[in-house]
């Protein structure tokens, strides 16, 4: 399995975070795909901003322009980032809310084939109605280390089963619930350890230290990483041009 780079919303350490220039040195350190975050405002504009609220007013209550009277960097649009990106790297976009799916698909199946976009979501529905309009779009379910809470029961199989049942080809955990030393008091041999009994692919964020990235890129499970430091998980695999599609399942 070839391991994507993926950069966290662009390379947030070479320029603020989920900014054209954050992406931009993404693509420039050699990621193969930049992750961004979409909401849509009241004037139905998609743009990159990963918090719900903005100086306590929210994204959805507020137009474009408002927004960016609000915000210290100008937040893109999706059809700017996606201009940005296309030819060059893929894009995986999380979609943070429900509602506004297939407008986000028609943005960037303009500009990308499906084999470069990946669709995450922590909300299962999301990515249902993705599938629903196009199955060809790769997605991904994100689980944070809140959704699993105290279980330990099951630990290791609840993931893959919330995956299967809204369509999502890939498993997209934090790395503290995918250690790369798996604690059995935790909760046995881990998640990565199913991932690899089951074939089922999984990617892994936010990795940002070279002695973990080496593990993880390492992992026959890790489908991809998704990292602040696109630029030093690219030079650890020698990478020179990016990957030009989707891992194989």
């Amino acid at each position: 399995m070839t391991a994507l780079v993926i950069g966290h919303r662009g390379a947030p350490h070479a320029a603020p975070g989920n900014t054209l220039a954050a992406f931009q040195a993404a693509i420039d350190q050699g990621a193969d795909m930049v992750e961004c975050d979409v909401r849509r405002t009241r004037d139905k504009v998609l743009v990159i901003h990963h918090n719900a609220t903005r100086r306590s007013a929210a994204v959805s209550r507020l137009t474009y322009e408002g927004l960016v009277r609000r915000c210290r960097h100008e937040p893109p649009t999706l059809e700017a980032v996606a201009a940005l990106c296309a030819g060059r790297v893929g894009i995986n976009v999380e979609v943070k809310q429900r509602g506004y799916e297939e407008q986000v698909l028609e943005v960037v199946s303009r500009r990308f084939s499906p084999q470069r976009i990946l669709v995450t979501s922590f909300n299962d529905e999301v990515i249902v109605s993705v599938k629903r309009a196009d199955a060809r779009i790769k997605c991904g379910l994100l689980l944070g280390p809140r959704r699993l809470g105290a279980r330990r029961a099951g630990r290791e199989l609840l993931p893959f089963q919330w995956a299967q049942q809204c369509g999502a080809e890939y498993l997209v955990v934090h790395q503290l619930i995918a250690p790369a030393r798996p604690s059995p008091r935790r909760g046995g041999a881990g998640i990565l350890a199913e991932a690899d009994r089951r074939g089922y692919p999984v990617m892994v964020w936010t990795v940002n230290s070279p002695q973990r990235l080496r593990w993880y890129l390492s992992a026959p499970a890790v489908a991809g990483i998704i990292t602040d430091f696109p630029g030093v998980a690219a030079g650890l695999l020698g990478r020179r041009t990016p990957v030009q599609s989707m891992p194989a399942l």
